[in-house]
């Protein structure tokens, strides 16, 4: 897979509402991990397999005794099951969506359609993972790349979902969600645990290049992904070359700087405001044929068509999202770019 797949929808609307930086997590012998006060990608190394293994049971046995018999004083324990399957549509799944947009981000107006859209549907083709002895891989690791849910049942009940890619080399963390009810528990770290325990178990069975976990965003400033950071050794990519730098490094420019950037610290810039995307420049028709759409996917083949001949590039809406995504990522990493829509 050498072209990177980007849905336009939404990483303008990470764009505009986070900022250029990326997250990924790197899994060699020790688990990798970053972050930014700007958008910039994100690397861990993990901690050795009986660090991950205590954190997972320690979270583990917190859930299973969270429920008082009132009545006796006894604990109640649960039981908790993760399962790994390729990204479908459920009822069940759709309902926890629903509850947790609305509980959590207070938006009890999400679609059945609008959640197979952000997370079911996916440009990703999957193809076999190139276990080196494939027929001694565990039943519970993935067999091939594509796009993935992760299912936490609590005695049968789905109480969180997390949305992951399996990648040639990284498991790339795309969503998660679950029941507010649980929000207590730490949910979302106990599914990094887990996806870095995924990548872990994969590599021992002989997936060789696979060595790390992406997380997603990471804004410095914002206190909610503050626990990206604290799974250490961590790296964060430098927003204009992509290479990485340890996070302890980054620190003190991310809290300087609203953009940083590593390897040109002159390139920085200070202040809280958010300057907006500015004026609006033409892009010349010449540079928008370089850039290229996914058409359609038909057996396993992607077919792709220069943007401005897209259907999408006919919806207004979509045409505005694309020229303002281009603007951002400017003209050649967008030529580098195959946009899914």
């Amino acid at each position: 897979m050498t072209q990177q797949y980007v849905n336009a929808w939404h990483l303008v609307r990470k764009l505009k509402r986070q900022g250029l930086i990326s997250l990924g997590t790197q899994i060699t012998n020790n688990l990798n991990h970053q972050q930014n006060n700007c958008p910039s990608p994100f690397k861990v190394q993990y901690t050795p397999p009986k660090i991950v293994s205590s954190q997972l049971n320690a979270q583990l046995i917190n859930l299973r005794q969270v429920c008082l018999d009132q009545s006796s004083s006894k604990t109640l324990s649960y039981g908790l099951q993760v399962k790994l399957e390729p990204a479908s549509y459920s009822d069940e799944k759709y309902a926890l969506y629903r509850r947790y947009q609305s509980q959590i981000h207070q938006d009890p107006d999400s679609s059945s359609t609008g959640f197979k859209n952000f997370l079911v549907q996916s440009p990703l083709v999957p193809e076999p993972i190139p276990y080196a002895d494939s027929s001694n891989v565990p039943r519970h690791l993935p067999r091939d790349y594509g796009s993935y849910h992760q299912l936490y049942r609590l005695d049968d009940e789905l109480i969180a979902v997390g949305v992951i890619d399996i990648l040639p080399f990284c498991v790339s963390s795309v969503y998660f969600f679950y029941d507010a009810k649980w929000e207590k528990y730490s949910l979302g770290k106990l599914s990094a645990m887990r996806e870095a325990s995924l990548i872990q178990e994969m590599h021992a069975a002989g997936a060789q290049t696979m060595d790390s976990l992406y997380m997603g965003f990471y804004i410095h400033s914002c206190p909610k992904m503050r626990y990206k950071g604290e799974y250490s050794p961590s790296y964060l990519a430098d927003p204009e070359e992509f290479t990485w730098y340890p996070l302890n490094s980054c620190i003190s420019k991310l809290e300087q700087y609203r953009y940083a950037t590593f390897r040109y610290p002159e390139h920085s810039l200070e202040g809280s405001g958010d300057p907006g995307e500015g004026p609006a420049t033409a892009i010349p028709n010449q540079s928008l044929s370089d850039v290229k759409v996914v058409n359609s996917i038909e057996e396993g083949v992607v077919y792709v068509i220069p943007v401005i001949a897209s259907d999408h590039w006919k919806n207004g809406l979509l045409r505005n999202e694309f020229t303002s995504c281009i603007r951002a990522l400017g003209v050649d990493l967008a030529k580098e770019i195959t946009f899914y829509a």
